[in-house]
């Protein structure tokens, strides 16, 4: 028995194609988002081992002087780029970045997915000055902020 209109049927495949290809690009559109996420992690994991491991009177206490080490060290940003004075996170949008006297810390807050500030899928860490003979690092692993 033959199908009553073939207009029907070409209807009937573009819907189903279009709606598998909705499926797909969601699909993709959410993985793209985790890489993006894994990567400013993985970024900032490294930028705050790299400050962790100074000592000296070469720790960075501007945005200028914070720029200049990262840029010399060897990060893998993969998403991540450093570009002029700003630091960008896996979506593209600038990072914060703080740095408190009293303890010596730099504090790096991306906003991640929504891109807006101070919600549950922020990323932050900090990372502090070593004094002189302490092991390991005063930095934070990479971390979600809570929402405010």
């Amino acid at each position: 028995m033959p199908f009553p209109d073939p207009i029907l049927l070409i209807a009937l495949i573009a819907l189903l194609a279009s709606g598998v290809s909705m499926w797909v690009f969601n699909l993709f559109s959410s993985s793209s988002s985790k890489i993006r996420e894994t990567h400013t992690h993985f970024a900032l994991n490294q930028a705050a081992e790299r400050l962790n491991e100074i000592e000296d009177a070469s720790f960075p206490t501007t945005t200028t002087d914070l720029v200049s080490v990262l840029r010399a060290s060897d990060i893998d940003w993969n998403s991540c780029e450093v570009v002029g004075d700003q630091i960008l996170d896996g979506w593209g949008q600038a990072m914060t970045t703080t740095f408190d006297a009293s303890s010596d810390t730099w504090t790096f807050r991306s906003s991640g997915t929504d891109s807006e500030v101070g919600t549950a899928d922020d990323i932050e860490i900090a990372a502090t000055r070593n004094q002189p003979g302490e092991q390991g690092g005063g930095g934070q692993a990479a971390t979600r902020s809570e929402s405010k």
